[in-house]
């Protein structure tokens, strides 16, 4: 039975409780946690994270944007560029640069270019559910169960029929989430003023 749309709240305490939920579509038990011992537990443990930065890195998600000036690496850049950046910790995929050159190249966790400064607008890596939106909730939901459903069930035809719903969740999700606000323009100077 296909998940009711941005029904459930974006606040969900755990990825438990989300687990749970992709777990019930399969009409499987809830568990109380991610290591929990229990065969459904253990597989919901082993693609959590996984699937979760996939469907994050999968769309410019509003809720997981950061825009942030970008730290020099005090380092030979050992590739064709002037300077090297440290990326962050959290970050993902990059979205966009305000930057005087276009040329860079992203290898491992820095950032290669000309310039002698670099502002980015990046996807992060969200790991608390309280943070995410209700649309990102529930395609997460419908990944897990996707995912989840002929491993935990042999079930064909319920494989197919979340196949087919997680489609109509991820359109339903990310043109809800584009329509969250109009594309920010990435000044130098704004940026500047707004940590002023």
């Amino acid at each position: 039975m296909p998940l009711p749309l941005f029904t459930i709240g974006a606040n969900m305490a755990s990825d438990s409780q989300i687990c749970s939920v992709a777990l019930n579509m399969l009409g499987q038990l809830p568990i109380s946690s991610l290591s929990q011992n229990a065969p459904r537990a253990e597989k919901c443990n082993a693609i959590y994270e996984t699937i979760r930065d996939i469907e994050l890195a999968s769309h410019n998600w509003k809720f997981a944007t950061v825009y942030v000036e970008l730290v020099i690496v005090d380092e030979t850049p050992a590739f064709d560029f002037d300077y090297s950046f440290q990326l962050p910790q959290d970050f993902l995929k990059l979205v966009r640069t305000d930057s005087n050159s276009i040329k860079y190249r992203i290898v491992g966790d820095k950032l290669y270019t000309d310039d002698d400064e670099m502002y980015i607008e990046y996807i992060a890596r969200i790991t608390n559910p309280g943070d995410f939106s209700s649309p990102f909730t529930e395609l997460l939901i419908a990944r897990l169960a996707k995912d989840l459903a002929w491993g935990v069930t042999n079930n064909k035809a319920l494989s197919i029929d979340l196949a087919e719903n997680y489609k109509d969740v991820r359109r339903k999700a990310t043109g809800i989430d584009s329509q969250a606000g109009t594309p920010r323009k990435l000044y130098r100077n704004a940026m500047n003023e707004a940590r002023s």
